[in-house]
């Protein structure tokens, strides 16, 4: 059905919008693949560079401090040995 705002009446007939994409439609795809794409390469560096704990503000900081808790018991267990 389609309502022509003209005559104020109903119609049956094809609704020419249905097949179509409109613009509106392709900017908005666009951007959430934008911003899907962004936030993939994001978390992927990030886990390359060893970060733990993605998008925590602190997550330098647990980094460091994981490694060197790592570190020391290497040492112990070497020591122990």
């Amino acid at each position: 059905m389609v309502y022509n705002l003209r005559k104020k009446t109903c119609q049956k007939g094809d609704d020419h919008m249905a097949g179509e994409i409109n613009m509106a439609t392709v900017i908005a795809v666009l951007a959430v693949a934008i911003i899907l794409f962004l936030a993939i390469r994001y978390i992927v560096r990030e886990k390359r560079r060893g970060v733990h704990c993605i998008g925590c503000p602190m997550a330098g900081a647990c980094t460091e401090a994981y490694k060197e808790m790592e570190a020391d018991m290497r040492k112990c267990l070497k020591n122990s040995n």
